[in-house]
């Protein structure tokens, strides 16, 4: 029987998936301070916000308070892009703002979000064009170097109206091509080409433009619809030594669905084997 092994970084991309794996002390979902149950569950006496389990804030549902799952809030009120409960906009005809007299809101747009025109989106939605330079080019401009990651900064205040990562989402990683020798395909399906791994249930802990894991380490940055992740991990080879595992990402969300690329870099191989790396396509379907 093959030894499928328990390198985290195959199953699960780090950025995209709240942490799913990776060592230290656990944060159990739905306790203050770490993600939310079941997409927006928390313990008696505390709230879903930002995906994310506090003491204060309004009740799902209610006014200035998150969305329930299904993207509904309570009678007269509604879901806004930015997944928050509030009273539907007075509209005085033929403009795209709410207060009249041309088509800008009373705050900046976020990046990579337009306030839609000729090209609009249904119903107001936001148009999510690319944002120039995003994301850093893997070749000129990498957010990893070897063993560390190279993440830029990122901003907890920026709303995102552009990637909405409510709810709970299933993964799918295919593998495409690796650089490890091929016999280490017998310990582990997740090196054969082709090979697709899937995860269920999983949930995102993003603040404003800043991915975290479940114990809130930075580890995925997100402009518009598009983020970039990088988070660093290491494994018991089994034989008394320690892998050290990279895993990066890239992914873009558009509907339901986000889909991309990752790459994993394993370093300090059992038995003299040289540090290699495998890439997969990556997609996300919302549950």
């Amino acid at each position: 029987m093959r030894d499928r092994g328990s390198w985290c970084a195959f199953v699960t991309i780090a950025a995209f998936t709240a942490g799913a794996c990776g060592g230290g002390d656990t944060c159990t979902p739905g306790t203050k301070g770490c993600t939310c149950r079941n997409g927006d569950e928390c313990d008696p006496g505390l709230v879903c916000t930002a995906n994310r389990c506090e003491e204060n804030g309004p009740e799902p549902g209610t006014e200035g308070g998150p969305c329930y799952t299904d993207h509904t809030c309570d009678p007269g009120l509604e879901c806004s892009d930015g997944d928050r409960c509030q009273r539907p906009a007075d509209t005085d005809g033929g403009t795209d703002a709410a207060d009249g007299g041309g088509d800008a809101s009373d705050g900046d747009m976020p990046d990579g979000a337009t306030d839609g025109g000729e090209d609009g989106g249904a119903d107001g939605e936001p148009v999510c064009d690319p944002i120039p330079g995003w994301p850093p080019d893997e070749q000129t401009a990498p957010w990893y170097s070897g063993r560390q990651c190279l993440l830029p900064e990122c901003d907890e205040g920026v709303e995102n109206d552009c990637r909405d990562a409510s709810g709970t989402w299933t993964q799918r990683l295919t593998t495409i091509s690796h650089t490890c020798p091929a016999w280490m395909e017998n310990f582990d399906e997740r090196l054969e080409i082709g090979n697709t791994t899937v995860v269920e249930h999983l949930v995102f802990n993003t603040i404003g433009e800043c991915d975290y894991d479940e114990d809130f380490n930075l580890v995925g940055v997100v402009k518009g619809a598009t983020g970039i992740s990088c988070q660093v991990t290491t494994e018991d080879d089994g034989l008394g030594g320690t892998i050290t595992v990279v895993q990066t990402g890239v992914a873009t969300l558009a509907g339901d669905t986000m889909t991309g690329t990752a790459r994993v870099f394993l370093f300090d191989l059992p038995m003299g084997t040289a540090d290699c790396s495998a890439d997969y396509d990556l997609e996300f379907v919302r549950e």
